[in-house]
């Protein structure tokens, strides 16, 4: 394909993908229901009317491909400029067009747990709320992906290694192992937080759980 029609199918995906988001922004306020009504259904009309539901309802598998690669390249240009809304913004229309790339979801999730914090700052309260939400996007992943490995393997990491949630982590390693076998890193946590649950058991320890150390080079 030559680039001058590769920039024209581009151009389109992404005006049809703006337009019918549009819409769905347009028919979700316009309906004709009172605000007592309208108030009732909002979670629901942000599930069936926001722009990136909208556009993945709609279009044809080929154009959700191409939309979703440009969207792609605006997330990463929204890290660059260290944007956390855009960012936020760019990832929800990739996943919306292309939910079945595990990629997205995994480099998603990182760069909301470990850059978006840092762009402010990154004090120990913005780190945890951020590893929150980068494990509840991950939630959403591992919901849409029962039996892809990668996803309760990434939330054993973020949960044992950077959350402290240990048994959080053998329950996330747990679902993995029953996917494939755990890389020796993974192997090699598991052990370590396993053995710490069973001393905090035998002990009858009531303080939290402290994070636990592993080797280097997860990222």
């Amino acid at each position: 394909m030559s680039d001058g029609w590769r920039g024209a199918v581009v151009g389109t995906a992404v005006l049809l993908v703006l337009g019918m988001g549009a819409l769905g922004s347009w028919v979700s306020v316009r309906d004709g229901r009172s605000g007592e009504q309208r108030d009732a259904w909002r979670g629901r009309e942000r599930v069936v009317w926001s722009p990136p539901q909208a556009v993945a309802q709609g279009l044809p598998s080929g154009l959700r491909r191409v939309a979703a690669g440009w969207f792609w390249v605006e997330a990463w240009r929204a890290w660059e400029r260290q944007d956390a809304q855009e960012l936020r913004r760019a990832l929800a229309w990739t996943l919306a067009l292309r939910p079945e790339q595990l990629g997205y979801w995994v480099e998603g999730a990182r760069m909301l747990a470990f850059d978006v914090p840092q762009w402010s700052g990154g004090d120990l309260a913005q780190r945890r709320r951020a590893l929150e939400e980068a494990l509840r996007f991950l939630a959403e992943a591992e919901n849409l992906h029962p039996m892809a490995f990668v996803i309760p393997l990434e939330i054993g990491w973020l949960r044992g290694w950077e959350l402290g949630d240990l048994e959080g982590a053998e329950r996330a390693l747990a679902r993995a192992a029953q996917l494939a076998p755990l890389p020796k890193q993974a192997e090699r946590l598991r052990a370590r937080i396993r053995e710490r649950l069973r001393r905090s058991a035998e002990a009858k320890q009531g303080r939290p759980a402290q994070g636990v150390a592993t080797d280097s080079g997860y990222r």
